[in-house]
């Protein structure tokens, strides 16, 4: 036996019906709108909730079906989140399925605008957690919160997720499609890495707001000896300052690269989990494993789920260059950065690690291969996985060349494609590409 608490007290459930209950749930776990939808663990608290309200019910029958069709056709859920150590100091903006902007009530309104048919947010519920969730946290240099707003199919806890992972995605695609990150005075020795603002510590609130000798947590001063210094201590300090998403965001073309790589088309899933790798070595004190994750980007790039051996990765990435002359060049840069690589991968430790310009070049280099394939997504407009393997095949024979700048079929949106003069400059010292 078995009992669940409701208004009227206990719902007891007898043998059978808890294996009725069981077996039901095995069905619905079949169901492909459930599982777009609902984890296990979610769906057991929703369906014993509603089994305790059915039996309250008039029409017991009536009410299971009209609660089950809910279930199974729920609108995609829409979660908003704060992020940690950004600044926002523009409008709202729509960026992909996602809006992104200060914690007001202009950003709401601009997340119902674009929520069509999926769920919105009604004015009470925005009031509310405006002044218990934003308006409730002291001001920071007079900066406010800011929020973005995500949709996913996934319900509950899958919807929270969904949105963790959308944020660090938008951050991540930002960080791999700027140009020159440093004149933002975006650097990982000079920003903490954004995210789920609770989750992720707002560095400049906590400095702002701590107590003067909990302020210690907040720095390292280690106690060093030697010969020369019988007692040393050096102060090791974060800087707070935020990230200025929206500036980087809406500079030259990273507003439109970082769209294009949001959008659901072939070459989408490359660029966004090489962003995703391009933030780890971005945000990473080490210098070894700031080279393995950019390593991991670039094999998203250019090999997508499929294994490609290291040559062919060399040839792929030298593919990527328009000019046929420099695509030696490409192909011995490529394999000098993966050299660096492997050695780390396989327990090695490459001198040139200790060189910063080695990690900064090794940046531009992926910076460089995600914008190329997104030009070879719009050149070439492969449709599926395989298709992009033989673009590259097709490159290589010599059956396709990459179109020119005046042909129609190379009048894609050209701020996809580096300017021919342009320097691009990752890390805060920087080098050109």
């Amino acid at each position: 036996m078995a009992s669940l608490p409701s208004p009227r007290g206990s719902v007891t459930f007898t043998p059978d019906g808890i294996d009725a209950l069981e077996d039901a749930m095995e069905a619905l776990l079949h169901e492909q709108k459930i599982k777009t939808r609902w984890s296990e663990e979610n769906l057991w608290a929703l369906i014993a909730t509603m089994t305790v309200a059915a039996s309250e019910a008039a029409n017991v029958s009536e009410f299971i079906e009209r609660a089950l069709s809910r279930v199974m056709s729920a609108r995609q859920a829409v979660t908003i989140v704060l992020l940690a150590n950004v600044r926002w100091d523009s409008e709202p903006l729509a960026i992909g399925d996602a809006v992104v902007g200060k914690a007001d009530r202009d950003f709401f309104e601009l997340v119902n605008r674009r929520a069509g048919e999926r769920c919105t947010v009604g004015s009470e519920a925005a009031e509310a957690w405006l002044r218990d969730r934003v308006l409730a946290r002291p001001a920071v240099d007079g900066l406010s919160p800011v929020a973005v707003a995500t949709w996913s199919h996934r319900q509950d806890d899958g919807a929270f997720r969904a949105a963790q992972r959308a944020a660090g995605e938008l951050v991540d695609l930002c960080l791999l499609m700027t140009r020159e990150l440093s004149s933002y005075r975006a650097s990982s020795v000079e920003v903490n890495r954004p995210g789920v603002r609770g989750l992720v510590l707002d560095r400049s609130a906590v400095t702002e707001f701590l107590p003067g000798s909990s302020r210690m947590e907040l720095v390292a001063q280690p106690l060093t000896v030697t010969d020369l210094h019988p007692s040393s201590q050096t102060t090791h300090w974060y800087s707070a300052d935020p990230l200025p998403l929206d500036a980087a965001l809406l500079s030259s073309d990273t507003l439109n690269a970082v769209e294009t790589a949001m959008k659901p088309w072939v070459i989408g899933p490359r660029i966004r989990t090489s962003a995703r790798w391009f933030g780890e070595a971005f945000f990473t004190s080490e210098a070894d494993d700031s080279s393995l994750a950019l390593g991991v980007a670039m094999d998203a790039l250019l090999s997508g789920r499929s294994a490609v051996p290291g040559g062919a990765m060399a040839d792929r990435f030298a593919l990527l260059e328009r000019d046929p002359v420099k695509r030696l060049d490409r192909r011995a840069q490529y394999l000098d950065l993966y050299g660096v690589r492997s050695s780390v991968a396989h327990g090695g430790r490459s001198s040139r690690l200790s060189d910063q310009t080695f990690t900064q070049s090794y940046q531009q280099a992926v910076h460089w291969a995600a914008r190329r394939m997104l030009e070879l997504g719009s050149a070439f407009a492969p449709d599926t996985p395989n298709a992009v393997d033989t673009v590259f095949d097709q490159l290589r024979l010599g059956a396709a060349i990459w179109p020119s700048e005046q042909s129609p079929l190379g009048q894609v949106d050209p701020v996809l494609a580096p300017k021919a003069d342009e320097s691009i400059t990752l890390g805060p010292c920087g080098s050109e590409l």
